[in-house]
C-alpha cells in the first residue's frame, strides 16, 4: 500500500518524474495551474486568442459585479470560475 500515491503509481505506470515533461500529481491533492493571459494573447492561434478574450471578459465581469455592489455575486462567480 502506497502512503501518498501519485496518479501514475496508482495506475501501475512507473515513470520517474524527471523523465516526463509534465507534472505527475498526487491523488489526494490538486496542483495549482497558472495561466499567463499575455502568452495566450501573443499566440498566433485563433483558438488561443479566443481563450484570452474569455479570460479578460471573466475578469471584467467580476469587476463589474463588485463595482455594482454585488460583492456576493462577485465572490460566488470567482469561486465558481477561478476556485478562489
Amino acid at each position: 500500500m502506497l502512503i501518498r500515491p501519485r496518479f501514475t503509481e496508482f495506475h501501475d505506470i512507473y515513470a520517474p518524474q524527471n523523465d516526463l515533461d509534465f507534472a505527475i500529481p498526487f491523488l489526494n491533492e490538486d496542483i495549482p495551474l497558472y495561466v499567463d493571459p499575455f502568452l495566450i494573447w501573443k499566440s498566433p492561434s485563433l483558438a488561443d486568442k479566443g481563450l484570452h478574450q474569455m479570460i479578460v471578459a471573466a475578469f471584467n465581469n467580476l469587476g463589474a459585479l463588485v463595482r455594482g455592489g454585488e460583492s456576493r455575486g462577485g465572490d460566488e462567480a470567482a469561486n465558481r470560475c477561478f476556485r478562489v
